[in-house]
């Protein structure tokens, strides 16, 4: 559950960052091995 929060509160500030920049929106995934980018 934890986890899960402060996922949802990172994601809430990058939406925000999003929002006030009004770009682009780019999706970042990062796993052990490699960093997914997506647009």
């Amino acid at each position: 559950m934890d986890k899960k929060q402060a996922r949802l509160r990172r994601a809430r500030k990058t939406r925000a960052k999003i929002a006030e920049l009004k770009s682009v929106r780019l999706s970042v995934h990062r796993s052990n091995c490699h960093i997914y980018a997506q647009v």
